[in-house]
């Protein structure tokens, strides 16, 4: 238990030291006033002779060990300190042989941290008669170090996982600091003590770069104002040329002086790529023929280029935030739930043939591909929809459709018409043999004749029917319409 602090009187009465011409009544008051100056502050005070005996104690000293009135005249080694596994018995017989120890910290098992100090106790002459112990409670101290260095880390953990470089420049001594992370941005082998030369900056940054900078850095000194800029370096070690973001600011004393420039470097080279390829991917969506939407994994649309709207003839305005449902006609919407769910589980689905419904109602043949976007945890955010319209291609493709029964058509019609001409031409000669020995027989010449007639027209069809098919020989020639309509 905690003893209660006496602060009126001493625990101990020790025997005044007379001389020096002064009386003991007078060295008693001296005595005495420091004693009570003493017991007024907090700080523990333990006063051993040579043996180790305890002399007198102040109140705060109970606070570290197990003390009370009745102590004073035992040995220290008697008594119990509450810090546990202590030392300090062993440190006391070394300061007690004459032989210094370092302050120490010392925690309680409350948690209360307190500055211990042993010192040998002199008289007037110089010789050691005794030993003092004191006892600082430094609890608010160690627990502001104690954040101070939470929070040093926690920069340093932030500044590293973030890659930013913290750099400081002393305007007094002219001395620059870099911490670890400046070194490798810059691919330079750290220095022993973080500190630079101003050439180890300049030498880095690209010479077209540099008078900017250098102007830029002076501005920010001149006005006292915070100031954000971007330069390119040439790294040391692997000569690659990255892209640095700087900012800085000035440091004053309490008197309004400036003391220093601290600033931050970070390597956004590869942020500065990533927007020049986003710059890229916008563009491209942005003047793309094609329609790209994305919508929400519920179906409500989230963008839409002008491909969309000259596709579909609604505005962005107009169907931002709307469903994805009010596109598609009715007979089409189980076709697009089940879209949904194979995209939902991470497939993608190319260029299916489906339709959507105009601004004006009309509906349209369209070809669509859907692919999913994922988010950090693999997750599907965002849908994507790329539409085409395929109503000129499919009316194209019917027409290349008929085109092609023409021709299947036309080479049958030749077939035909090939095997045909053969057995006409067999039929006129046998025709041409039997019409001399028929003029004796007037009615069989005739019907020959009928015969010959009626082949030579088929014989005519079947021409015409294999020019048509590509498979006769056809010449071309002037017609004069003029001639052939007079007549």
């Amino acid at each position: 238990m905690k003893q209660e602090k006496m602060a009126s009187k001493p625990f101990h009465e020790p025997t005044p030291m007379a001389g020096n011409g002064m009386s003991a009544e007078g060295l008693d008051a001296v005595t005495s006033n420091l004693q009570n100056l003493m017991y007024s502050t907090e700080i523990g005070y333990i006063h051993l002779d040579k043996n180790l005996s305890i002399q007198f104690f102040t109140p705060a000293a109970t606070d570290v060990f197990n003390l009370i009135q009745q102590d004073v005249g035992r040995n220290i080694e008697h008594i119990t300190s509450k810090v546990l596994n202590d030392d300090v018995i062993a440190e006391i017989k070394r300061v007690n042989n004459g032989n210094p120890t370092p302050d120490k910290r010392i925690t309680l098992p409350g948690g209360n941290v307190y500055l211990r100090r042993i010192l040998p106790y002199k008289d007037l002459k110089g010789f050691k008669i005794g030993v003092i112990l004191t006892f600082v409670d430094v609890t608010d101290l160690s627990k502001a170090e104690a954040t101070a260095r939470n929070n040093a880390e926690r920069v340093e953990l932030a500044t590293a996982t973030a890659s930013i470089g913290i750099w400081e420049w002393n305007l007094e001594t002219n001395q620059v600091y870099w911490d670890a992370e400046m070194f490798k941005i810059y691919g330079i082998q750290p220095t022993k003590n973080g500190y630079v030369d101003y050439t180890d900056w300049s030498t880095a940054v690209i010479p077209e770069d540099l008078p900017n900078q250098e102007k830029q850095l002076l501005r920010s000194l001149d006005k006292n104002e915070m100031l954000e800029r971007s330069f390119r370096i040439k790294r040391r070690d692997d000569g690659q040329v990255r892209t640095v973001m700087a900012v800085e600011t000035v440091r004053k004393d309490g008197h309004g002086k400036n003391i220093s420039i601290v600033g931050i470097n970070r390597d956004i080279t590869e942020q500065l790529s990533a927007f020049e390829r986003d710059a890229l991917l916008a563009a491209i969506v942005r003047n793309s023929n094609d329609g790209i939407l994305t919508k929400d994994p519920d179906g409500r649309i989230t963008s839409w280029n002008e491909g969309a709207t000259k596709i579909l003839q609604y505005t962005k305005e107009e169907i931002v935030g709307h469903n994805v449902r009010m596109l598609i006609p009715e007979p089409l919407l189980i076709e697009e739930e089940n879209i949904l769910k194979r995209i939902k589980s991470g497939e993608i689905v190319a260029d299916f043939q489906s339709q959507r419904r105009r601004k004006d109602g009309k509906v349209m043949d369209v070809s669509i591909s859907v692919f999913p976007v994922f988010d950090g945890q693999n997750k599907v955010e965002t849908i994507a929809s790329i539409i085409r319209d395929t109503t000129d291609n499919n009316r194209i493709q019917a027409r290349l459709q008929e085109a092609d029964k023409l021709e299947s058509l036309g080479v049958m019609a030749g077939g035909i018409a090939h095997d045909f001409n053969n057995l006409l031409t067999g039929i006129l000669a046998n025709i041409s043999i039997a019409l001399p020995e028929a003029k004796s027989k007037p009615c069989i010449a005739e019907s020959l004749e009928e015969i010959r007639k009626a082949s030579q027209q088929a014989a005519e069809l079947c021409r015409q029917m294999l020019t048509y098919a590509g498979k006769a020989e056809s010449s071309l020639s002037l017609l004069d319409l003029n001639a052939l309509t007079a007549n």
